[in-house]
């Protein structure tokens, strides 16, 4: 439901097409690593976060309420001690910005979509794109041996979070412990070669 909601009916059959190649002991490391990729927050998934809450607030509270949103958007100058992108407050007036945003999620990953040029878009579309390759290549040949590789492997997504740099810095150490993982299933006694033929 939460895939449905983030971008479609065919995204969500991706994500359980994916869980299903996964034996039962690995199937809910799988499910964590690629659902952690495939729900990261971009521009129309925050949108769409702060449109349900601003929704939510009118259905909670009565009476005049005041509305404030404190964003970082990337595109406008700015920039804090640390180098990111700065804090910003916005009114009331950005709810209609958020709806507009959270309906054009369908151009999520196309040529069309207006933030997929930005690095931060392009290193989240290689990281889902690398971990599904990964689950369709050790997947199948996983063996008693090799189990506890995969579900790290499997997992590995859990440990890149925060935004921006901090996000990045993230990615390189879990790319690093990737190429660890496959260095050990590569070689680890030449059993993915022998599942492989």
């Amino acid at each position: 439901r939460r895939l449905v909601a983030y971008q479609s009916d065919a995204y969500a059959q991706r994500f359980r097409d994916l869980v299903a190649m996964a034996p039962a002991s690995l199937r809910e490391d799988v499910a964590a690593g690629l659902y952690k990729l495939m729900a990261y927050k971009d521009e129309y998934e925050v949108a769409r976060l702060h449109l349900s809450t601003a929704e939510g607030v009118t259905k909670t509270f009565e009476g005049k309420t005041s509305l404030s949103f404190h964003l970082a958007p990337p595109i406008l100058p700015g920039r804090d001690a640390d180098g990111r992108p700065k804090k910003r407050e916005f009114g009331a007036w950005i709810v209609p910005v958020f709806r507009a945003l959270a309906m054009m999620k369908f151009l999520r990953g196309t040529p069309f979509d207006p933030f997929g040029w930005m690095a931060d878009r392009k290193d989240e579309r290689r990281l889902l794109a690398r971990f599904e390759d990964d689950m369709r290549r050790f997947l199948p040949g996983s063996t008693p041996q090799t189990e506890a590789l995969v579900k790290e492997l499997a997992r590995l997504p859990l440990s890149i979070k925060g935004y921006g740099m901090i996000k990045h810095q993230a990615m390189l150490a879990a790319q690093t412990r990737r190429a660890d993982l496959l260095d050990q299933l590569g070689s680890d006694t030449g059993l993915y070669a022998h599942a492989a033929q």
